[in-house]
């Protein structure tokens, strides 16, 4: 055998090995370890963001995509340059201007738990009067709300004067002088303390007080139980100057609350339509002055016999019965009826059929004169309703 056809072929095995050797070698350089980052040390000005280039522009570098480290920048901060692009891809930054239009920044959207973005609808704030701290309907024994006795006034976007009304019986209801008040804009907050509603203890969830009529007396504690709790009513108004209105009983109930003394009337009941004769002091009272000279339905066994201190007799009737009076600064007292119609003294005529009371009365023909007296009672029994609302 010899040499040269030995060597030959070995010596090209030796040549095709360093041919790929050297491939490999030119193959693998620049290559990193796995997981390893390179550091580009270029500025990162060189970087096209946004113009198609991930790399720089004059081709040098490594053949991948480069992330930039801005210096001062640590990796995760959310404000860290966004990193280059392959070539055929789409800018990450386009992706996150996209993201920047759909979701403003903070500034934009306002402080923490307000979700009206810029641009978008802001919607209403809620009523504050959503928050009332004296709901009426649902303070202590408002049975008169949930029965439907709460007399709404028509609303015209002002809030509405608050009254309690203390109704003693069916029979004797706020009628028409209700009506006028709530014309005025009055809410009535009826109280029927005989069927179980409860009075409250102050006025404090009202503006004004008004107490009706009853078959009952002023002191009569055994048979009307909560007069006690009237009269403390009353009391309270008189020293917090809150505006109240007695009528008939309502009135005894305040001359006797504020240190009067009501009795029987010494020339029996008396029944019909009366009139307002008025004295000095009427035609410059803040609430009854309109009633001066006008007619008024009575229907009553006792009277007024002598004034709390400081009260002012405003007028008597015909038979020279006290008919009205200011009790206190704000408390006022009507031994009259102006809120009863003629529906409501009827009524009243039914109930007492028979009574010896009515013996020497012609009830036919007291009757006939409420009838008569409708139109002028109105008119001159509303002007004090609204009168009396102006003070709540």
């Amino acid at each position: 055998m010899s040499t040269t056809s030995t060597s030959a072929p070995f010596e090209r095995a030796m040549t095709a090995l360093t041919v790929c050797d050297t491939i490999r070698l030119h193959s693998t350089a620049g290559r990193r370890p796995r997981g390893s980052r390179p550091i580009v040390t270029h500025p990162p000005t060189a970087v096209g963001i946004g113009s198609g280039h991930g790399y720089e522009s004059a081709g040098r570098g490594p053949a991948h995509p480069a992330r930039v480290e801005p210096p001062g920048r640590h990796h995760g901060d959310r404000h860290r340059r966004p990193r280059a692009r392959a070539p055929g891809r789409r800018p990450v930054v386009e992706v996150r201007d996209r993201r920047l239009r759909r979701t403003p920044p903070r500034a934009a959207r306002g402080p923490p738990g307000d979700h009206a973005a810029a641009g978008e609808p802001r919607l209403p704030p809620l009523p504050v009067d959503h928050l009332d701290p004296h709901p009426r309907a649902r303070r202590p024994g408002a049975g008169a709300a949930r029965s439907g006795r709460l007399h709404r006034p028509p609303t015209d976007g002002h809030p509405a004067m608050s009254l309690l009304v203390v109704q003693h019986q069916r029979t004797c209801p706020p009628g028409r002088f209700g009506d006028w008040l709530t014309d005025a804009g009055v809410e009535l907050d009826v109280r029927r303390p005989d069927t179980g509603d409860s009075l409250p203890i102050d006025l404090s969830g009202h503006d004004g007080l008004l107490v009706l009529g009853g078959q009952m007396g002023c002191r009569d504690d055994e048979v009307a139980p909560w007069l006690p709790a009237v009269r403390q009513l009353i009391t309270t108004a008189a020293k917090r100057a809150t505006p109240a209105l007695g009528i008939c009983l309502g009135h005894q109930l305040a001359a006797v609350a504020l240190g009067g003394e009501v009795g029987r009337n010494p020339g029996g009941r008396t029944l019909g339509v009366l009139t307002v004769a008025g004295t000095g002091s009427l035609a410059d009272d803040p609430v009854l002055a309109a009633a001066a000279g006008a007619p008024v339905p009575q229907w009553n066994d006792d009277v007024v016999t002598r004034l709390p201190e400081g009260a002012v007799a405003l007028a008597d009737n015909e038979r020279g019965d006290l008919l009205l009076a200011r009790l206190a600064p704000t408390v006022w007292g009507v031994q009259g009826h102006p809120e009863a119609d003629l529906g409501i003294v009827t009524a009243w005529a039914d109930s007492d059929a028979g009574a010896p009371e009515l013996a020497d009365i012609d009830v036919p023909a007291a009757l006939a004169a409420v009838a008569d007296a409708q139109p002028a009672v109105e008119a001159a029994w509303r002007p004090v309703a609204e009168a009396f609302a102006r003070l709540l």
